[in-house]
């Protein structure tokens, strides 16, 4: 059905086709798949500093979406940012009680997606997928 698609081309479909499948999942959490992306993030960094450079860099994101995220995340109470106390310029990000009382439920529906998207995989194939997904990417993300 899909062999005669460029390559980027089918990229572009499956990611779109996973963006509505997470905020479909997340709609319910009030949280869209980007958001709910940071939120795992934060999560999984919970043990250092993080900021929103740190975000940027992380997912190659511009400063103004990561600005947007953080903002939309705060007004729904998932986060808060507060002040570097040797650089006030610096905001931390940290998460708040709704976040995580939110956070296994947003897991077990990211699980889903994958369980759905790798449902006719071998799991060779699956960290095949991965491992060549990586080095495409950082063939264009490298400066």
């Amino acid at each position: 059905m899909f062999n005669s698609i460029p390559i980027a081309t089918l990229i572009k479909m499956l990611n779109n086709t996973i963006d509505k499948e997470l905020n479909k999942n997340f709609a319910h959490l009030e949280l869209s798949s980007t958001q709910a992306l940071v939120l795992e993030y934060l999560f999984s960094h919970q043990e250092k500093m993080i900021y929103q450079k740190d975000i940027e860099t992380e997912f190659n994101f511009s400063h103004p979406t990561v600005t947007g995220i953080l903002k939309l995340l705060s007004e729904k109470g998932f986060v808060t940012c507060v002040a570097d106390k040797k650089d006030h310029r610096f905001k931390r990000i940290l998460l708040k009680e709704k976040a995580s009382d939110i956070y296994t439920e947003m897991l077990s529906l990211h699980q889903q997606t994958l369980n759905k998207l790798f449902k006719n995989l071998a799991p060779e194939e699956i960290a095949l997928l991965e491992k060549l997904l990586a080095r495409a990417a950082n063939n264009i993300i490298s400066k």
